[in-house]
């Protein structure tokens, strides 16, 4: 296993307990099958099943869990790839379906089980209401621990609780962990629980700290090189694929791995190219993956598995399609540990950094899915984002996605239309819908479809026909675009299901420079997407962000924004012309603008910068940190950009905090500093320093008073 000569100078190794295998590395799980049959024959309502990862739940209990039920048996599961591999391990009549019309197994009305993708199925509660449930007669929720940073699967639960109260429907749900406001919030409903911590072979676990980040990759390297050197296999767990990309440039360059050996396994890969590296070959390998090999694949040539820790998420916020790095939850990292140990002894690696504490951190919640199940609230069966029981959304949150959806100019019936017939978010739903008016219909859904599903580098700039030739056809234009096979699909799908309805997908009859002029109003519809561009000073920006490499001049009409390394950029820009801003209605801005704030103004940035737009400033920086010391600003107000206009809202919870908070002294320093700094790099200035009952954890309210005083004189 993981040896101490294998652990590079510089890093520590800590043994941990280790998993135990059972003999001859049968399914544990099937010790447990006896307790589980007799809960489904004594019809027990909602039955948990926490089993170790490779236990044998996903394999066993559907097959089980069919013959004690009339009709159909709904098995649920995240991932599509999950999805499929269990269904073709099932004992019985059974088939899948997933989204983008992809299927396979037996016939439908044959099948006793019908695997189905958590999105499927939300999608067809969306449209269809609980009458499309009518056929199942119980539902098997595997990985039910995503239902704690998942609305749709959560929602679904709330459906299928439902359905148990109107007649006979079974419920049984299965992970290898429950967080404690799972394990809470099912017991307090009765649930009865089937427990194994078995594995079918055993486990060492380790984990190997180093100082930082930098450091460590470097031991990953390190350690994947002596796996190989003797002859071993091993599965590397990274954030992200430039991560990957990094990790197979230090492998081959520095440590003469053989390029053979190296498979990455990344969701921007065509599917031959994932079947090419799960494949066994008759060498070492070192399979470099992302979080789409985190639960139910075995890699039976994998001997060790090596954790870098984290977890990536990406989402578009405000259309800006950024990720978010945190640390690996305990039901993710019982998932990576799970690939290593399925068919032989095996060991996983996690690594840790001692420059920052080991928190672990539940994956944050979309809000975009909030959106869309807060869009659901007043059809079917009513279900409140905010009273989710297996996902806690706070109300703040749920509120903040009302106002999003109110803010948005959609009708009842294209707010209906929007929620059952568009693979969109909403706010591109409101996009298309404009884009019907001027007949471009068909060349925004393209380029939606290509913003929400594909990954390009940053660094690419598109033309507007490219996009729509290379989403609409099969033109070979573009092949170094990530999952473009997979927008050609939903491109066909969508076309296809609006064939019948007055939102038919045709290509436009506008010339070229017309056809571009109508989707740029249509996508100045919701955020507003205007970009200027100053030829003489700072650069341009999009939301209060700097554009990197902007190469246009004045005002245009930015749609693909990313944020790369270098900082967000902007891969499609459209024409501004007097023609689109007098349909846009939308008044260019000629004025720049800053704001600095705490984190209580993060969620009204848009509705803050869109406001300044309509002022006539243009937002050159919108900063919203909380936990900052007021002399803080004033250093983040002298390095930010000059303008016009700068805009503070100290944050008062900090005054309070201040021991020297009753020395008039401190008081008169704290304020000359951000009052200099304003005073530098902006022409006019704003102080909202408000009263003092407005900062909730103000104690000393005399202080931020007599500091309001301050700004004033």
């Amino acid at each position: 296993m993981i040896r101490n000569s294998d652990v590079p100078s510089g890093a520590a190794i800590e043994r941990q307990a280790p998993v135990l295998g059972t003999m001859g590395g049968q399914l544990p799980l099937q010790s447990k099958m006896p307790e589980i049959r007799q809960l489904l024959q004594q019809r027990s309502e909602v039955t948990m099943v926490q089993a170790a990862t490779g236990s044998g739940k996903s394999v066993l209990i559907p097959t089980e869990f069919q013959q004690h039920i009339r009709g159909k048996l709904l098995a649920l599961n995240p991932s599509t790839i999950d999805t499929e591999n269990v269904c073709l391990s099932a004992k019985c009549k059974s088939c899948y379906r997933m989204g983008g019309k992809r299927y396979g197994g037996d016939d439908f009305a044959e099948s006793r089980v019908v695997f189905v993708t958590v999105g499927l199925a939300a999608k067809w509660y969306t449209s269809h209401g609980i009458q499309f449930f009518e056929d199942y007669d119980g539902v098997f929720c595997d990985e039910l621990h995503a239902m704690e940073t998942d609305p749709h699967y959560s929602m679904l639960w709330e459906v299928f609780r439902y359905i148990a109260t109107k007649r006979s429907f079974l419920i049984m749900g299965a992970s290898a962990t429950f967080s404690d406001s799972i394990e809470a919030t099912l017991d307090q409903i009765n649930t009865c629980w089937v427990r194994c911590h078995e594995r079918p072979h055993p486990l060492e676990r380790n984990i190997v700290t180093v100082y930082n980040v930098r450091l460590l990759y470097q031991a990953m390297a390190d350690m994947t090189a002596s796996i190989l050197d003797r002859g071993e296999s091993c599965l590397l767990f990274l954030p992200g694929r430039s991560e990957i990309e990094d990790m197979q440039d230090t492998l081959t360059r520095k440590k003469g791995i053989s390029e053979q050996w190296i498979s990455p396994l990344h969701a921007d890969l065509e599917q031959h190219q994932i079947q090419e590296a799960l494949a066994v070959v008759d060498h070492p390998k070192a399979i470099l993956a992302t979080s789409i090999a985190e639960t139910s694949i075995t890699l039976t040539q994998i001997d060790h598995v090596l954790d870098a820790g984290f977890c990536r998420t990406s989402q578009a916020y405000d259309d800006i399609i950024s990720s978010d790095d945190f640390t690996a939850p305990a039901s993710v990292q019982a998932q990576r540990e799970g690939r290593a140990g399925r068919v032989k002894t095996g060991s996983a690696t996690r690594f840790v950094t001692s420059d920052s504490p080991d928190t672990r951190a539940r994956p944050p919640i979309s809000l975009e899915s909030i959106e869309s199940v807060v869009a659901l609230e007043n059809f079917h069966l009513k279900i409140q984002a905010g009273k989710l029981s297996m996902c806690p959304i706070s109300e703040d949150r749920s509120d903040a996605a009302r106002q999003r959806i109110n803010a948005l100019p959609l009708s009842e019936d294209q707010l209906w239309k929007a929620v059952t017939e568009l693979p969109f978010p909403l706010r591109d739903a409101a996009v298309f819908f404009k884009s019907m008016h001027y007949k471009v219909t068909f060349e925004v859904a393209a380029v939606i479809i290509f913003k929400n599903t594909c990954t390009w580098p940053g660094k690419m700039r598109f033309r507007l026909s490219d996009i729509v030739t290379a989403v609409s056809t099969r033109s070979k234009v573009m092949s170094e675009i990530g999952r473009l096979s997979k927008a050609r699909h939903q491109f066909i799908e969508l076309r296809d299901a609006l064939k019948k309805s007055p939102m038919t997908l045709t290509p436009t009859t506008w010339n070229k420079s017309d056809m571009e002029e109508a989707v740029a109003v249509a996508f100045l519809e919701c955020p507003e997407r205007l970009v200027w561009q100053r030829e003489d000073r700072d650069p341009a920006c999009f939301l209060g962000e700097p554009l990197v490499d902007c190469m246009e001049q004045g005002y245009s009409v930015g749609v693909l924004f990313r944020n790369t390394r270098k900082g967000l950029q902007c891969s499609l820009h459209l024409p501004c012309t007097d023609w689109v801003l007098q349909h846009a209605k939308i008044e260019v801005f000629t004025h720049t603008a800053k704001c600095l704030s705490d984190s209580t103004l993060f969620e009204f940035r848009v509705a803050c910068i869109l406001k300044l737009r309509s002022l006539g400033y243009d937002t050159r920086l919108w900063q919203c940190q909380g936990g900052k010391q007021e002399t803080q600003f004033a250093v983040d107000i002298t390095l930010s950009p000059s303008v016009e206009l700068c805009i503070i809202f100290p944050n008062g919870n900090r005054l309070a905090r201040q021991k020297q908070s009753r020395e008039p002294r401190w008081l008169r320093e704290c304020a000359d500093e951000i009052a200099t700094a304003l005073h530098t790099t902006a022409s006019n200035a704003v102080a909202f320093v408000g009263d003092a009952v407005l900062s909730p954890g103000l104690q000393n309210a005399e202080v931020y008073e007599n500091l309001g005083r301050f700004f004033h004189s």
